[in-house]
């Protein structure tokens, strides 16, 4: 794992990571997904690292857009320009998300043998 800290000892957020979540109706999931696979997997913004979009395993009608973002700046210099992709791509499915945004302060990546 990694951890990056500043002169004083503070937790420097490695990434900063997005989460919009609604839940969407079962006839609107092909809505979504289409919607997601043009503005969420193509041309991506270079402030974007990598994003996905999940659904839960408990709660089917509940979805999440993950992205994650190289940092707070980049975020925020892309929020001023409107709406985020992911937030049209809820609303596309009749849904309203939920944002909510955190700081990655450690990160680890596996594999396979």
């Amino acid at each position: 794992m990694l951890r990056l800290l500043g002169l004083e000892g503070e937790i420097i957020p490695m990434f900063m990571m997005m989460m919009l979540e609604a839940h969407v109706a079962p006839e609107k999931w092909e809505a979504l997904r289409d919607t997601f696979e043009v503005l969420g997997t193509r041309n991506l913004p270079s402030q974007i690292h990598e994003i996905y979009l999940v659904q839960s395993a408990t709660d089917s009608t509940l979805w999440r857009i993950v992205s994650v973002w190289h940092s707070r700046e980049d975020w925020e210099e892309m929020r001023r320009y409107g709406p985020f992709p992911g937030e049209r791509i809820f609303r596309s499915a009749g849904a309203e998300p939920i944002i909510s945004t955190w700081d990655v302060v450690l990160h680890g990546v596996g594999g396979r043998p």
